[in-house]
């Protein structure tokens, strides 16, 4: 995207005066009009960057700089405590000229062309109030750099109580490091321990000069902490993923960044041979979540010589690369919200036992059991609660733990009142559990005699409703079925979908998990590929059980008196549950949405959101034939 775009400079100028623009680059002369802002500050520049492929970089200096009088380490130090506070952008420090900058970047991929302006001009007029709002608080040019600024804002709680007594002690990184390096294919053996140490890094010019070369890579890398005179890169520990982990939640957004990195890298034939995570660096967002990937540099050799990436003859096909990366970097996230007990999500949603009517599970009534473990009942202020206790015979501690707490994550993504809410995390008997929403009328599958078949459509769209939501945020069910659609005894129109311990994000790499055999796409059966087509199958699958009162198979399982080779049936003979008559003649048209649900091809099933718009449209014939 150039500068000289008709609609950017426009847009700037309707709103900036003293506009300089230059091939990569629009700069802004701009002046506070603040009386309580010191006279040789309220001058700046405000420099708009559009190299980049994918996003737009802001920087703000002062038109005079200021030199800083504390030692380097002790800068880098306390502008990390302000970056922890700061709602929007980051400030960074020019090593090379000893003066500090306001940075921030606006993604143009998320944008739709009617919303990039807007979001364009809002971005530079929030970045210069923040910038603002920072020199009115504090003159953080002074000896006491930040100091004053810092203690105007109350610190946020942190989990660092929870704290890392078990960390395995940590050495500067090098290149040498991996000399020694296992080449297990153990994923945890695969990761490095992180960099706990400011530290600068010499790189070698060849090797920065082919980062430079591949497209979007560079834009990626952490160059702002680079001398690109000498090539020496400042790390900061305290701006690693490693470490934001402690105090802040993760974004998907991140993480699907980190991986399309080293993917773009991989298609270049540099692939690291472990997961290089030492080297992902993150800014905290407004709120108060780690996003902004970028790579530290630290190549002091050329690539062909740098003993952490793969030889040519030895790499890995793209697709079981990109398979590892994910598993390597769930394990890595996993191992070090584990070392602060488990993650920011167990301090902001640990429940006390103590406000809870019941304190042990002999003592609570049983309302369910199934392979995951049992769910209790109890009261939590004076409130009546799901305890869901998992099993721990078949797995360690440690990953039943992060399991409980992966699921308490994904429900806190949704308020949608079809999909069960999840109140916290509490520990019973040494055990952690999921506290959530408690349902008094059973599952969907135990109230199926019960139910008129209005009432049974009007279900169904909302699950439809639900799922459309939970794939909107990218989450996968991967076991939609009856049993997991509990309803309320004097609110059976408010269907709430349970059980998210086998959900998946959508294009992550768990392809194997857990199903149920009836109602579990041919795909997932192979373990192929999980996708929303995955949760498309399960619901028709589970919309004929609504509509037939069995099973899917249930008939053919009859009719053959033996057990059934279902993958079989369903990949290869391609034989689909048998509609009944009835079905036949009252509910064609919804006969007709469950046999889109489950066709082969999974690209040719029906959009949930079609689903939505068809059953409405039941609903109105319905309501007409009266």
């Amino acid at each position: 995207m150039s500068a000289k775009d008709k609609s950017y400079l426009e847009e700037l100028r309707r709103n900036f005066r003293n506009i300089t623009i230059t091939d990569t680059e629009v700069i802004i002369s701009y002046t506070f009009s603040e009386e309580n802002i010191p006279l040789n500050q309220r001058a700046i520049f405000i420099s708009i960057d559009f190299s980049f492929i994918n996003s737009i970089r802001l920087i703000i200096t002062q038109q005079v700089k200021i030199l800083l009088e504390l030692p380097r380490m002790q800068i880098l130090e306390k502008l990390q405590q302000t970056n922890s506070h700061l709602d929007y952008g980051f400030l960074k420090y020019d090593l090379k000229n000893n003066y500090i900058y306001f940075s921030n970047y606006l993604n143009i991929e998320k944008y739709s062309p009617q919303q990039i302006l807007p979001s364009f001009i809002n971005m530079i007029k929030l970045s210069i109030k923040t910038y603002e709002d920072l020199i009115l608080k504090s003159n953080f040019y002074s000896s006491n750099t930040l100091d004053e600024w810092l203690g105007k804002r109350k610190r946020k709680q942190s989990i660092d109580t929870f704290s890392n007594e078990n960390r395995k002690s940590e050495s500067d990184i090098s290149n040498e490091d991996d000399n020694g390096s296992s080449e297990s294919s153990d994923i945890e053996d695969e990761i490095e321990d992180p960099i706990m140490d400011f530290t600068s890094f010499s790189n070698d010019s060849t090797a920065i000069k082919m980062f430079k070369s591949i497209p979007k890579v560079w834009e990626m890398c952490d160059y702002e902490n680079l001398d690109e005179n000498v090539l020496v890169y400042m790390y900061n520990p305290l701006e690693s993923m490693t470490h934001r982990l402690k105090s802040y939640k993760i974004t998907i957004e991140y993480i699907q960044d980190a991986i399309k990195f080293l993917m773009i890298l991989k298609s270049a034939d540099i692939e690291f041979l472990h997961l290089p995570i030492n080297y992902f660096m993150a800014s905290i967002n407004q709120k108060n979540e780690i996003c902004n990937f970028k790579f530290a540099l630290n190549f002091n050799k050329p690539l062909n010589k740098d003993k952490r990436f793969a030889k040519k003859k030895s790499l890995r096909e793209l697709d079981k690369y990109k398979i590892y990366l994910k598993e390597a970097l769930t394990k890595a996230i996993a191992k070090s919200l584990d070392e602060c007990y488990t993650s920011c999500y167990y301090a902001e949603s640990k429940l006390t036992i103590e406000n809870f009517e019941i304190k042990k599970f002999n003592e609570m009534k049983l309302l369910g059991e199934g392979g995951f473990g049992k769910v209790y009942l109890n009261n939590y202020n004076n409130r009546q609660v799901a305890v869901k206790r998992p099993n721990i015979d078949k797995e360690s501690e440690e990953q039943t733990n992060t399991r409980i707490l992966r699921e308490l994550n994904i429900l806190k993504l949704f308020t949608n009142k079809y999909i069960i809410k999840a109140y916290g995390v509490v520990e019973i008997e040494k055990q952690l559990c999921l506290v959530i929403e408690y349902c008094n009328g059973n599952s969907l599958k135990q109230n199926l005699e019960i139910l008129s078949p209005s009432e049974k459509l009007g279900i169904m769209k909302k699950v439809a409703l639900a799922l459309t939501v939970m794939h909107d945020k990218k989450i996968i069910h991967c076991d939609i079925k009856p049993s997991n659609i509990l309803l309320h005894k004097d609110k059976y129109q408010i269907p709430k979908i349970i059980d998210f311990g086998l959900a998946v994000i959508n294009d992550e790499v768990i392809k194997n998990v857990g199903f149920t055999k009836e109602y579990a796409d041919p795909d997932q059966l192979a373990s192929r590929i999980i996708d929303p087509a995955t949760d498309v199958w399960s619901y028709g699958m589970t919309y004929f059980h609504v509509l037939e009162g069995n099973s899917p198979f249930h008939r053919l399982q009859k009719d053959s008196g033996e057990k059934l080779d279902i993958y079989k049936m369903l990949s290869k003979d391609d034989i689909r549950p048998i509609f009944s008559e009835n079905t036949k003649k009252y509910h064609a048209d919804e006969l007709r949405i469950i046999e889109c649900c489950w066709k082969k091809k999974r690209e040719k099933r029906i959009q949930l959101r079609e689903v939505l718009n068809l059953i409405q449209n039941i609903e109105k014939k319905k309501k007409n034939n009266k």
